[in-house]
């Protein structure tokens, strides 16, 4: 079993090495964890205020929960209400530093203070093509890069910010927090990293205001939800299920009926849970001859790609990895393919939100 299983396997499927090497920097992790926490419970770490309200989407397990797409569907639901939204997310892996900071509307960068350099946010991007009249503000430091998007433009009004992967960004004050568990496997091993998946204990749950079980195409158990009570009695729990998109050629921006393409087709994905995207892939019928694995949000080598996917058909991809870099693939010798991702947030939800979040303004 690869590293990458072995962190979001149960501890009985853990090898005794894996056990021995990890278990002493867990309980580092956790410590480290804990004091930043009592730092701020202490208010020895002060909480920056943003003007208007401020909701944050995140999980405690590292990866593949499906905040892109939960926070996509959240901004459409205030700019339903003509309320003016901005989503700040850190960009991991972006190759921004800690003081740098772009500002992405419609799909294109919009302003920034750095130059001549490329700016890999695959979330971001993705999230700007689907959420046009939205900015997406990208910088490892949210607040000051926020305050820096405020200064340029000359304090436009924003009515919610929303914290993109921001449960444990407890730098800045919000107003309500949506934690998001894959149902398919909430805990993992219920370790901290590296030893599991975790990046806050289990009792961390007593922060949400909202829980959502993302991937929830079946019953959640109830031996799983009892759990959950555990640590949040009386926070509301919505079931969030997925399914399936529409494939799209990338080139052509048409959809495609997965069931005409020839089976000669290359697939790569760079996301955290990749066998849940080849799960995705068989359900619609799409076989393939290659498949290659990156790490979540790993840069892609077109150059080398290009010379050696020339005797395939088709390349398909996920969108966060297109939306890493589309100038890349578009220069591919063949064409690209999206297989996007549906999924079904209940109504109640929406109705929790704004009778406990908006009324807040």
């Amino acid at each position: 079993m690869d590293l990458h299983n072995q962190i979001y396997s149960e501890a009985r499927h853990q090898s005794l090495a894996y056990k021995v090497l990890t278990t002493i920097p867990s309980y580092f992790f956790f410590l480290m964890v804990f004091i930043r926490k009592v730092l701020y419970g202490l208010k020895l770490k002060k909480r920056k205020h943003l003007p208007g309200l401020v909701i944050s989407v995140g999980n405690i397990a590292v990866g593949g929960t499906g905040k892109t797409p939960v926070t996509i569907e959240l901004c459409r639901h205030f700019c339903e209400k003509n309320l003016k939204v901005a989503i700040l997310t850190r960009g991991y892996r972006s190759g921004l530093s800690q003081n740098e900071f772009a500002v992405i509307l419609s799909g294109k960068i919009v302003h920034t203070n750095i130059e001549k350099k490329n700016i890999y946010a695959d979330e971001a991007f993705l999230q700007s093509q689907l959420l046009k009249e939205t900015p997406i503000i990208v910088g490892v430091n949210r607040y000051q890069a926020a305050q820096k998007y405020l200064k340029h433009f000359n304090n436009t009004r924003v009515d919610v910010w929303v914290l993109d992967d921001g449960f444990q960004h407890l730098d800045i004050q919000r107003h309500y927090d949506i934690l998001l568990l894959d149902a398919s496997s909430p805990f993992g091993s219920r370790h901290m990293l590296p030893r599991g998946c975790l990046r806050e204990p289990v009792n961390s749950l007593a922060r949400a205001s909202a829980i959502l079980f993302t991937r929830a195409n079946n019953l959640i158990s109830n031996k799983t939800i009892e759990e959950v009570r555990n640590f949040a009695k009386s926070t509301p729990i919505f079931q969030v299920p997925f399914g399936v998109g529409q494939l799209v050629c990338t080139k052509t921006h048409t959809l495609v009926n997965a069931q005409l393409l020839s089976e000669n087709n290359i697939v790569i994905v760079g996301i955290a849970r990749p066998n849940q995207f080849l799960e995705s892939l068989k359900q619609v019928g799409i076989k393939w001859k290659r498949v290659i694995i990156l790490k979540d949000h790993e840069k892609i080598d077109f150059n080398k790609l290009s010379k050696n996917i020339e005797t395939f058909d088709h390349m398909i991809t996920t969108a966060k990895d297109y939306w890493r870099n589309p100038k890349g693939f578009d220069r591919l010798p063949i064409l690209t393919y999206i297989l996007n991702l549906n999924i079904h947030i209940p109504q109640e939800f929406y109705v929790e939100i704004d009778q406990s979040f908006l009324k807040e303004s």
